[in-house]
């Protein structure tokens, strides 16, 4: 039963170890994930905010002298999760923080940076999205590219979403070439356009990386079209464009767009891709995130008139995964709504 899982996660709160929290976080995702086809994605935003409340106040937003390389770590963790609950004053400190490291005044620690990106990217407008992708262009390392890229599914906007994914297949480079947010969660489109911004600046393929797997953050329709965009656009390498999408995939906001998104472009992605374990991947991706039979049954049916070789195993275990999840949430919905209303 769920709620016996969120009873004894509860008993966690004052925990101060990195492996604990991680795992903790792994299972939130997982419920995060089936609860976003419910009403108790909120509740569930609520629990977790109360969960992390503890260890968000104890390591704070900068580093200790001499803390260890496992609190600096737990941080990340702790502000992305706290973004992702939607947590109003992390949120502010997050986007405070994006205006100072833009205008140079107090540059972000690399290790925060994704955290701050997806926070500002939430809510970001078409403004805000090209200020991304303007970071990702100018990123020389792919680490900074890739916190950019990822940071692009954030987005919320349907328009902004189809935007990062066409962005994403948009590149020329071989498949097998070499190959990562508060702001991003209520972007305008602004915002939207500062992040594309951040993305063409970045000097560090690494920091262009946390820009794009961002930008699935945003939550604004017209933003998330103009992230699918980003996504086959030909400033994404070929082996980084199945993290932006992956980004969109896994917001609510942007599942169905991203399905819908790999239905149509499924040749492009058969001729770049051809089989590898980046094509399966992005099979899985956008499509185990579902939690109905009739979702599982539009999916056999696709995969049935396209044949995908090398995706047969992935496209077996997402179907698998969805009609699980649509199990669990026909046998524990009841039971963890009740548990779940004290946090309404």
């Amino acid at each position: 039963m769920i709620t016996i899982s969120l009873k004894l996660i509860e008993a966690f709160s004052n925990e101060t170890n990195f492996t604990v929290w991680s795992s903790i976080s792994n299972c939130l995702g997982k419920l995060s994930g089936l609860f976003s086809h419910t009403a108790l994605d909120k509740p569930l935003k609520n629990y977790g905010r109360k969960l992390f409340a503890n260890i968000t106040e104890r390591l704070g937003w900068d580093a200790q002298e001499k803390e260890s390389h496992l609190d600096t770590l737990l941080r990340s963790l702790v502000l992305n999760k706290m973004i992702s609950f939607e947590d109003p004053e992390t949120i502010r400190e997050a986007k405070a923080r994006f205006e100072k490291h833009l205008s140079g005044e107090c540059p972000l620690a690399a290790d925060l940076r994704s955290a701050v990106y997806r926070a500002v990217l939430g809510d970001a407008d078409a403004a805000t999205f090209q200020r991304f992708l303007q970071l990702y262009r100018a990123a020389d390392l792919h680490e900074e590219k890739d916190r950019v890229s990822r940071a692009l599914g954030a987005v919320k906007d349907p328009a902004l979403l189809t935007k990062v994914l066409e962005f994403a297949i948009s590149v020329s480079m071989p498949p097998h070439s070499a190959c990562r947010p508060a702001v991003l969660g209520d972007a305008d489109s602004a915002t939207f356009q500062r992040f594309l911004q951040l993305y063409r600046a970045a000097d560090l393929h690494e920091e262009k990386d946390r820009v794009s797997r961002a930008l699935g953050a945003v939550k604004d329709p017209a933003l998330l079209t103009k992230v699918l965009e980003f996504a086959i656009s030909d400033e994404v390498r070929s082996q980084d464009t199945v993290f932006v999408i992956v980004s969109v995939a896994l917001s609510r906001d942007g599942r169905d767009l991203a399905w819908q998104f790999f239905k149509e472009h499924w040749q492009e992605f058969m001729d770049r891709y051809q089989g590898g374990f980046l094509l399966a991947r992005l099979v899985k991706s956008t499509t185990e995130n579902f939690a109905s039979e009739a979702a599982a049954q539009e999916i056999e049916q696709f995969f049935a008139a396209h044949h995908s070789p090398g995706t047969e195993r992935s496209v077996q275990q997402a179907l698998e995964t969805v009609r699980l999840n649509a199990a669990w949430l026909r046998r524990d919905l009841a039971s963890t709504t009740a548990y779940l209303q004290a946090y309404h």
